[in-house]
Order: C-alpha cells, then sequence, then structure tokens
C-alpha cells in the first residue's frame, strides 16, 4: 500500500479541523444557542433519532441519571419506615419525605451515581413532592426551618458535588426550596427554577411582580454556578386545548435569558397533546435562537406535519389564535377550563369555521395521524365550549317547555370523538390521565340520558352567604351546564363559608316532590361533599347528612320535599366539613327541580 505523505501545513491544518470538529457541538452551545441546556419534553415527538438530530434537542433520559421527584425509587427495599433516611416530622421519621443530613441518605446516593458509571451528566436531587421539612437536630443546626429544607439540601450537594467534579447537581426551586443557600456552592451545584407561580398567560415582564422575579433569579446567581429554568407549555387540565401561548413563551425566555438563565427544560406531555409536533419542534428551535422569526417558524412547523392541501388553513389558524392570545389582558394559567380558554383566545366563528374545514380535509385523509388527531383535539374542544354554554348559542342544548333538549350535533360529536380516539389510539386528555372513553361516559350519564325536565331553569335565585370572589356566578347553579370530575368548569365553588341561596318557590313545582342536587369530591383539590344540606321554610326544616368520600367522584343528592307544603321562599344550606389542615372547599352544578 502507498504510504500517504503530508506537508507540515498540511498536518497543521488536519489536526486544526479535527479540533473543531470535535468541539463543534461544544462551541455551538457556548456561542451560538440561546441556552446550553435545551429539553423540550414531548417524547411522542422529541424521542425520535430525527427530531434529536436536527433541533438539537438534549432528552432526558439520556443527560440525568436522577430526574424530577424520582429520589424514593433508589430506596432498597428494605429500609424500615423508622430509618434515618426518612425526615424527622413531629418526634417520628417519617416515609413522605428525606433527611438530607442523613449519612446513610448520602450514601445511597453515592452507590445509585457509581452504579451508573458516572455516565450521566446530570443528577436532580429534590425533597417529595410536598411541605415537609426534616427538625432532626443535624438538620435544624444545618439551617432547616419549619418550612425550608433548602440548607441541609445544599449541603448534601455540595458534598457529592466534591465526590463528583465531573458531574453537575441540580434540585428545584419549588415548596420548601425557595430560598438560596447562605454559601456559594461549587460550580457544578445548579438550580431548577420553577415559574409556575408566574404562569398566567402573559409576559413576565409585564406582571406587576416582574422585579420580585428579577430579584428572585438574581439572589439565586449571586448562590449557585447554573441557573436553569422549568418551563410549561400546554393547558395541563386539557391537553386538547390548544393553548397557543408560543409567542408569549418567546418573550419570557428572552426575559429568562436577560436575569441568568443559562438552560430550559420544557414541561409538555408524555401522551398526545394538540398540536404538539408544531409545538415541540418551534419551541426547540426558538431555545436554539430565541430571536427566532416565530410566525416563520410556526409556518415552516405546519408545512413539515400536515399535508399540503390542508398546511395553510391550519397555520393560518394557529397564528391567529397566537396572536389573540399574546394580546388579550385576560388571564390563563396552565390549569385552567374551557372557560379561561374561551375568554382569552376562542372566538366562536373562527374556530366554527376552522372545524369545519379541518372536519372535510380529514375526511380525505383518514390515515393522516396527525390531521385524524388534530380533528380529535378539536371535536373535544369544541365539546367543552358546548358543555360550558349550555343553552346559550354554540350551546349543546336549547330548552322549550321546561325540557333540556339535547342538539343532534351534540351527540354526533360525541360519536365522532369515540371513533377518533379508537382510529388514532389516543386514550388520555389530560395530566392525570384521565380517560376519553370516561369523559364521554359522563357527557351521556349527566347530560345526554338523564332526565332533560327541570322546572327550576333560569329561575331566580340569590345567594345569602358570602361567594368567592372567583366563583360569584350563583347563576350556574340553574342554568342547565353540567359539571363533570373536573372542579374548573361549570361548577361553584365555595371556601369562605357555608353555602345558603333563598328559593322563590313557583306553583309549578308542585308537579314533583324532590329536588337534586349535583356535588363534587376531590379530595386532591380539597373540595369535599358538604356534610350536610339543610331546606328551611317558615320554621320548619329538613337535613339530608351526606357520608364523606376519599375518591374524586360526582354525586347527585335526592332531597325529598313536599311542595304542596310549602310557604313562601325557601332556602338550601350546604355544611362545609370542618377539617383545620385543608380549606374545606364545597362544589356544586346544578340544583334540579323536576
Amino acid at each position: 500500500m502507498e504510504q500517504v505523505k503530508f506537508t507540515y501545513c498540511q498536518l497543521v491544518f488536519v489536526c486544526c479541523f479535527c479540533c473543531f470538529t470535535m468541539n463543534y457541538s461544544s462551541a455551538q452551545n457556548k456561542t451560538e444557542f440561546s441556552f446550553k441546556y435545551r429539553d423540550t419534553y414531548f417524547p411522542m415527538v422529541t424521542n425520535t433519532e430525527e427530531f434529536k438530530a436536527e433541533y438539537k434537542n438534549t432528552p432526558l433520559d439520556e443527560t440525568w441519571g436522577l430526574w424530577g421527584h424520582n429520589l424514593p425509587k433508589w430506596i432498597p427495599f428494605y429500609i424500615p419506615q423508622d430509618s434515618p433516611v426518612y425526615a424527622l416530622i413531629d418526634n417520628d421519621r417519617n416515609k413522605e419525605q428525606f433527611c438530607f443530613s442523613s449519612e446513610e441518605l448520602k450514601e445511597i446516593i453515592i452507590k445509585n451515581i457509581k452504579d451508573r458509571k458516572k455516565s450521566y451528566d446530570y443528577y436532580m436531587i429534590n425533597p417529595n413532592d410536598n411541605g415537609l421539612v426534616c427538625q432532626c437536630d443535624k438538620c435544624k443546626a444545618a439551617g432547616n426551618t419549619q418550612t425550608d429544607a433548602s440548607p441541609a439540601l445544599f449541603n448534601l450537594l455540595g458534598e457529592l458535588a466534591e465526590k463528583f467534579p465531573n458531574q453537575e447537581f441540580f434540585t428545584t426551586a419549588y415548596i420548601s426550596v425557595k430560598t438560596p443557600p447562605k454559601k456559594q456552592q461549587p460550580k457544578n451545584v445548579g438550580v431548577f427554577f420553577s415559574t409556575i407561580e408566574y404562569q398566567k398567560g402573559k409576559p413576565y415582564r409585564d406582571f406587576p411582580e416582574a422585579d420580585e422575579l428579577k430579584n428572585q433569579l438574581k439572589n439565586w446567581k449571586e448562590k449557585v454556578n447554573e441557573i436553569f429554568a422549568w418551563e410549561y407549555a400546554l393547558n395541563y387540565d386539557d391537553y386538547f386545548d390548544f393553548y397557543p401561548n408560543l409567542k408569549v413563551l418567546q418573550e419570557n425566555l428572552k426575559f429568562l435569558k436577560e436575569n441568568g438563565i443559562t438552560g430550559i427544560f420544557i414541561n409538555g406531555s408524555e401522551t398526545y397533546s394538540a398540536l404538539q409536533g408544531v409545538k415541540a419542534g418551534s419551541i426547540a428551535r426558538l431555545l436554539m435562537k430565541v430571536d427566532s422569526d416565530l410566525n416563520e417558524i410556526i409556518s415552516d412547523e405546519v408545512e413539515k406535519r400536515f399535508p399540503s392541501d390542508t398546511n395553510q388553513f391550519i397555520c393560518n389558524y394557529y397564528l391567529a389564535i397566537q396572536d389573540d392570545f399574546a394580546e388579550s389582558k385576560k388571564p390563563m394559567g396552565i390549569y385552567s377550563g374551557i372557560g379561561e380558554a374561551i375568554k382569552k383566545y376562542i372566538d366562536f366563528k373562527r374556530f366554527n369555521e376552522f372545524y369545519k374545514q379541518l372536519e372535510k380535509a380529514s375526511s380525505l385523509e383518514e390515515n393522516n395521524f396527525n390531521l385524524q388527531a388534530l380533528l380529535l383535539s378539536a371535536t373535544f374542544l369544541k365539546l367543552e365550549q358546548m358543555r360550558y354554554l349550555g343553552m346559550q348559542p354554540n350551546g349543546y342544548a336549547i330548552f322549550k317547555d321546561f325540557e333540556i333538549q339535547v342538539l343532534p350535533e351534540t351527540k354526533k360529536l360525541l360519536e365522532n370523538l369515540a371513533l377518533l380516539a379508537k382510529n388514532t389510539g389516543i386514550d388520555y386528555y389530560d395530566e392525570p390521565n384521565d380517560k376519553i372513553s370516561d369523559y364521554i361516559h359522563l357527557w351521556k350519564k349527566e347530560i345526554i340520558e338523564n332526565d332533560k325536565t327541570n322546572y327550576f331553569i333560569h329561575q331566580k335565585l340569590k345567594s345569602i352567604s358570602q361567594l368567592d370572589e372567583a366563583y360569584s356566578n350563583i347563576k350556574i347553579l340553574n342554568n342547565g351546564t353540567y359539571g363533570f370530575l373536573d372542579y374548573n368548569t361549570n361548577w361553584l365553588i365555595c371556601t369562605v363559608e357555608n353555602l345558603k341561596i333563598q328559593v322563590p318557590h313557583q306553583e309549578i313545582y308542585k308537579k314533583t316532590n324532590q329536588i337534586k342536587v349535583g356535588l363534587l369530591n376531590d379530595p386532591k383539590h380539597q373540595i369535599y361533599f358538604p356534610t350536610e344540606i339543610i331546606l328551611q321554610n317558615n320554621g320548619q326544616e329538613n337535613k339530608v347528612t351526606i357520608k364523606p368520600s376519599l375518591k374524586k367522584e360526582k354525586k347527585t343528592i335526592e332531597i325529598p320535599l313536599d311542595f304542596n307544603k310549602i310557604d313562601g321562599d325557601f332556602t338550601l344550606t350546604f355544611i362545609r366539613p370542618k377539617n383545620k389542615k385543608s380549606k374545606n372547599a364545597i362544589a356544586c352544578d346544578e340544583i334540579i327541580i323536576n
């Protein structure tokens, strides 16, 4: 074989080129990309090799040896309940939280890192997702308070950082870790700053609290080398809500970069969410270059993912609602009902026109997943609008002769939703993984198959008790809008005092002998069944006792009543449960007299 010879200059060039090639990725991270760390978490889209290569996304499964609130997975099964691994709360070890001063816990973490052969760049050591803070002597000596676990936790992070200088150790500024450590941390200790408290669908710089947010970031930056932000991209109570926040998100990414944030994790969805490919691609490109032309990016991402004869009207609609969302002064959080979406960005005329175009296009492309999944999202969104509006224009029914008459369109949409879910294999519609099939079942049980007669619809009623500021519309109790298991749509929620309403007596009520009341029990959100409902009229009263429940459920309570014996107005009082550790909310959707 002939030997290849190089001149000195050629060798220098080759060496320089090789060095450039080897360092190209890191150089881009340092000089060209807006953020050092970038993860747009929509695994159905972003975990593909094609996406990672094109968008330079950094999937958490490949870079994080431990992520989120997963420290419990590292604790061996044989560790006893009373182990010093766990937090000391009220003089007892509590398995719901950790003692971060524990030598045993530190050794468990070190062993797990070693077992992974240092193959990951990042490790996240978080308290469990609650407000418990260890009160052992070591933790209190470190500086722990009843609500702040930062001192002991950062001591542990510092020790881990020293032992593993090539890895970076993070925690999350969230719940019990809200204050920066007092001491300067090693260079490989950082913090994830959750922006969840600022998620209102508006640019951070426009908030009255903008300076407060800047100061928080500044205070963290003074103590840790890296601050990554945990950002949000969806309405997590409804993955099929378009939640068009990309323009707002772009402004917020600029704000975060200006204030020292060097990495971004975008909290997307593990299951399908509306236009997830477009949203994931657009955000990933913003993380690379935050000042990019967003309209061009969105247009390009839509064009990549939808048939050529559909991408124009899809793009036009998506860009229009991006503008509406960004320009609206109405707040909309990342856990919102359809009512907030309607106030924020949904124009009924525009949406209905878009839906007709989408329905027609989808009938010609039955095997196109993106198109069918988008139609599923829009169908769900349309049904939610109809449920919220009740018997108003664009609602699910009309009211005639004291009867709710469900429109044929409503039933057809439910049939289509079931078929689309089956054909696409999409089962869930929100963060808790509630099923589309259960949603359809609730429609049938609560609305389609329910007794449609209600003499109480639109009758005058008055609240005698104080109502919550955010839930002051007493008319929701008799307007034909039904609540399901989501507390934020069609429920009147009371947290300040017992709910007491005055009901004017009507002659027509004598046709019936009962009142029905729809109630919600949702312990996770501190919403419970009332302990009693008391009906009072001229000194007489009728009580119904309700058993407490630990599960999330809706129940309709029937109150027997002889209306022939009712003289004048009567009152209904809903007694809130007593629990000092909870806000003890109660929720009621419809009062039915039939």
